[in-house]
């Protein structure tokens, strides 16, 4: 393995260069230099994420690798040299998704979200959830080309109340 099959994993996953040396169990000269070849977790971990990434994509994989999930954080299992709960964090991904809870004013009944549910909060925030598209749900209809979407063109903005737009 190369410098540069290190630098994806560490791109797809959001990974600081610490948290990178952390994982593979290296310092930063041997990442640099390539000498990982004796490092078999590089390519099963670039295989593993490289699905998800395909499934959630790699905005929502960074993110969840920070999030709190059933099993704990999954980015505190790889810095724990924790593969198999990493695995299972993955596997819980690719089951349920990204789920987002908060205690925010866009989390919905009893502050929680879910990140492709489009629940009433979501709707009324204007929020498309945390895969960045319009489908499913109460706020979808449609598939989403990867450009932002214009919530008020679409008949979607959140309400204003009597007075919006009054002079």
């Amino acid at each position: 393995m190369t410098s540069t099959a290190a630098a994806v994993l560490m791109d797809r996953l959001g990974l600081s260069e610490d948290e990178l040396c952390a994982v593979l169990g290296v310092d930063p000269l041997t990442v640099i230099a390539g000498d990982l070849d004796d490092k078999p977790q590089l390519p099963i971990l670039l295989a593993l994420t490289g699905e998800a990434a395909e499934r959630v994509g790699e905005d929502v994989l960074r993110r969840w690798l920070r999030a709190t999930g059933p099993g704990g954080r999954p980015l505190d299992h790889l810095l724990a040299s924790d593969y198999a709960a990493f695995e299972d964090d993955l596997a819980t991904l690719a089951e349920r998704g990204l789920v987002l809870r908060g205690g925010g004013p866009s989390g919905g009944a009893g502050g929680r979200g879910d990140a492709g549910g489009g629940g009433e909060g979501d709707r009324r925030s204007g929020s498309r959830g945390a895969s960045g598209n319009a489908e499913g749900g109460a706020s979808g209809g449609g598939v989403s080309d990867g450009e932002p979407r214009d919530a008020e063109a679409d008949g979607d903005a959140p309400d204003r109340g009597p007075d919006a737009g009054a002079p």
